[in-house]
């Protein structure tokens, strides 16, 4: 494959990432550095994750022929907007883990952890003001239209949907947006047409969906030594998922006693969410969740037969797009 792996991706963006964040004035500074697990030492590693968003930007940049040089400022760009929007989740969701490690409000209060995300917030949109055309002008369009509808699908979120489909309706902005949004950039800066963009934003979209679902399905069955969240949390926090909501509207003995258990602050014990996920399972959810991340990934694979040209490169990306449906659960 002749795409960047994710080694080589980490390697590009996470120097320009740190350098990026060292220009927050310094109260900001530290807590955003916090969150990345470097607040030690200046030339201390960032903990970045797996940068899969900025991985799909320059993924795209280079597959349509683009600058990379404009594609890193746009990847550095989706990461700062991603890491803002974990920081206002965990505040949201009052979740005191992130990456197995304390969350920054867990540490510092729930105020830092709003500003340190409103800091990376702006702090995105600096990164393509300062790219130059078409980043500066289409290229923030595009991302403060991401952002919007990951807000509008955070609310929705929190409102915790009781049907499936609201709740991937909710998924369409909370996850859905940042991830089509990183791959239209990528082919923003590789002068595509308005179509294409939007080919390539579709493409994103589906994989968001997909990986979302997938996200689900570890909240309950993963292995919280790789996931680096609280085991089960979603049930625990009585906060609905795909599989728990697939599950309740099967109409079967199983959903009646799930729904019995799903009492606000019964599901606490872990014997208690031990049963909750046996239940899912046994009324159908959890493979219905994986059927909807697999129609996802088939959606996104077939946008991107047309998006891409055949070859290396369009096969780099429908690999990037199986690892958002097929991560181990």
């Amino acid at each position: 494959m002749s795409l960047l792996p994710l080694g080589a991706v980490h390697d590009l963006v996470s120097p320009r990432l740190r350098e990026a964040l060292s220009g927050l004035p310094a109260s900001v500074r530290e807590l955003a550095f916090l969150h990345f697990d470097s607040c030690s030492r200046p030339d201390a590693p960032l903990d970045v994750g797996k940068l899969y968003r900025a991985a799909l930007t320059l993924a795209w940049n280079r597959a349509l022929g683009g600058d990379q040089g404009q594609a890193l400022h746009a990847a550095v760009a989706v990461e700062l907007v991603h890491n803002a929007s974990l920081l206002h989740d965990d505040v949201i969701d009052g979740d005191r883990l992130r990456r197995g490690r304390q969350t920054v409000w867990a540490l510092r209060g729930p105020a830092a952890g709003i500003l340190a995300g409103n800091a990376l917030f702006f702090l995105a949109v600096q990164q393509l003001n300062t790219a130059g055309d078409p980043l500066s002008t289409s290229g923030v369009a595009e991302l403060a239209s991401a952002v919007q509808h990951m807000i509008d699908g955070e609310w929705a979120d929190t409102r915790v949907p009781q049907d499936a489909d609201a709740y991937l309706s909710a998924c369409e902005g909370k996850t859905g947006a940042l991830i089509g949004a990183a791959c239209a950039l990528g082919a923003l800066t590789a002068g595509a047409t308005e179509h294409r963009i939007g080919q390539v934003r579709a493409f994103g979209l589906h994989v968001g969906a997909a990986f979302q679902v997938t996200d689900d399905l570890l909240n309950l069955w993963g292995d919280p030594e790789q996931t680096g969240k609280p085991h089960r949390g979603d049930l625990a926090n009585g906060r609905n998922s795909y599989p728990v909501l697939a599950a309740l509207g099967a109409g079967s003995d199983a959903s009646a006693s799930l729904r019995s258990m799903l009492v606000p602050g019964q599901a606490s014990r872990t014997a208690m969410l031990e049963r909750c996920a046996e239940l899912v399972e046994e009324a159908g959810g959890r493979a219905a969740a994986g059927q909807l991340a697999a129609r996802h990934l088939e959606q996104a694979l077939t946008i991107l037969d047309h998006a891409c040209p055949d070859g290396p490169d369009r096969r780099a990306l429908a690999a990037l797009a199986h690892q958002a449906a097929r991560r181990s659960t």
